[in-house]
């Protein structure tokens, strides 16, 4: 059950192999856990990310992707910041101007959504290695140790799981209409918005 919820989660453990981030930066924080500070700071993982002109929130180590309009996705968004206090992981639809771009950078179509999207300090990574890489980071040692532990199997059988479930998520929870809020994004305040959703700075 574990591995076909982490398989669904919307990102895997595929890396995209024509580009990589580099490594070697590193950020600062000094950010609140429940409120990740934003600053005037155009770091160097925006370029790699392939979007120069966004703000980075300097807790932000990766970028998840997301399908904006699936309600299941939605969801695990809400699961991940949940689990993330410091502010980990900030998040773009794929459908936005910024998961375009992004998606444009990782060498993807930038109208392919048919994986959720991972971009991190070390590179562009899709399907269930995307989504382990995300589960191991979580506060929560029921997808930490499940995600190290599903690392060991081959990556073609893992992105078979993910795959299955990433072409029935809108049979899961549906979807969202064309003019409504995604889900992930209602009850939030502004200060969260604009700290974790790229789109929204």
């Amino acid at each position: 059950a574990v591995a076909v919820a982490l398989a669904a989660t919307p990102p895997t453990l595929r890396r995209i192999p024509q580009r990589r981030l580099f490594n070697n930066m590193k950020i600062n924080s000094r950010a609140s856990p429940s409120h990740p500070r934003r600053t005037v700071m155009y770091s160097s993982l925006s370029s790699k990310w392939g979007v120069p002109s966004v703000e980075i929130p300097e807790t932000c180590r990766g970028l998840i992707l997301f399908d904006g309009v699936c309600n299941f996705c939605n969801a695990w968004v809400n699961l991940v910041i949940d689990y993330d206090p410091k502010g980990e992981f900030c998040f773009a639809p794929l459908q936005s101007d910024v998961g375009k771009a992004v998606l444009q950078q990782a060498g993807r179509d930038p109208n392919d959504i048919s994986s959720f999207v991972l971009a991190d300090e070390e590179g562009f990574w899709i399907k269930s290695t995307a989504a382990l890489r995300v589960a191991k980071k979580l506060n929560n040692p029921v997808f930490s140790n499940a995600a190290l532990g599903l690392f060991a199997v081959p990556s073609p059988l893992r992105d078979l799981g993910y795959r299955v479930v990433a072409e029935n998520r809108y049979n899961f929870l549906g979807k969202i209409a064309a003019n409504e809020v995604p889900k992930c994004k209602i009850g939030k305040d502004a200060e969260v918005l604009r700290s974790r959703f790229l789109d929204e700075s």
